[in-house]
């Protein structure tokens, strides 16, 4: 039986995943669960360039990505994603019914600009949500942190012992602080280091990191001189590649969307 509308789809789409994927994977109690989701070419390229702003879904499989944020508490991205793009993340909802999720943005070394669009989008929308800052332990007490909590931002510093060697947050204390703080559920967008970094830690992980993916495919070829969606994945610990358990394939509009639980 044909759907009513996108949106009707979308919300249907949604709750046969997510069903799926409470019976199938135990969420462990220290971190949020985690959709990682982007758009994607036919060649898997995520944008024409590096560090350009690339449209790639079709208005139905966008309908999807606004359900997919109203049902988590938060949606993450790195801070190059907000130098490119400068999105609010926190947009009007195409949906009638709308939960604003709580902007995340990682960013080491706090490069974000304080007049970014999504430090005060908050300010002048009821329903947009002051956004949380997670950054490295260099900056716990500098001035810059001090004005990006200015702006209303929650700043969150990791301590050094949860870093790498170069000062960068890990991804699973980057998840335990933000469950700590009351996200029980994440929607992880990109771009490609932050896409990298989950998935790397989701294959050299002992447990779940990665509880959802969702891949939009787009029917375009962008050629050699895009960035690839797996590019910054060196998926050491799994030199054959991660394996998508009993994936679920749907079209919406033009649009492939591809989802799947992650096999351990």
């Amino acid at each position: 039986m044909p759907f009513r509308s996108p949106y009707e789809q979308a919300d249907i789409f949604c709750q046969k995943i997510y069903s799926k994927a409470k019976e199938e994977d135990k969420i462990p109690q220290s971190k949020p669960l985690v959709t990682l989701t982007f758009a994607q070419t036919l060649d898997a390229k995520i944008s024409a360039a590096k560090n350009a702003k690339t449209k790639l879904s079709c208005e139905e499989s966008m309908i999807l990505t606004h359900h997919l944020r109203t049902i988590h508490d938060g949606i993450l991205v790195g801070v190059g994603t907000i130098l490119i793009d400068n999105p609010r993340l926190n947009e009007p909802s195409l949906l009638s019914t709308v939960n604003n999720p709580i902007p995340i943005i990682l960013d080491t070394n706090l490069r974000i600009p304080t007049d970014a669009k999504i430090l005060h989008y908050h300010k002048t929308d009821s329903a947009a949500k002051a956004p949380i800052v997670v950054c490295g332990p260099s900056n716990a007490h500098s001035q810059k942190k001090k004005e990006v909590e200015g702006c209303g931002a929650r700043v969150i510093c990791i301590d050094p012992s949860e870093c790498d060697a170069e000062g960068r947050p890990l991804i699973p204390s980057i998840l335990k602080a933000l469950k700590s703080v009351g996200i029980k559920s994440v929607m992880v967008e990109g771009g490609a280091n932050v896409i990298g970094s989950f998935l790397d830690c989701s294959a050299s992980s002992g447990v779940p990191i990665v509880d959802v993916l969702i891949v939009t495919i787009s029917p375009k070829i962008i050629g050699s001189r895009g960035t690839g969606a797996s590019d910054q994945a060196t998926l050491a610990s799994h030199p054959s590649g991660l394996d998508l358990k009993d994936p679920v394939y749907e079209q919406f509009g033009t649009d492939i969307i591809c989802a799947s639980v992650l096999a351990p």
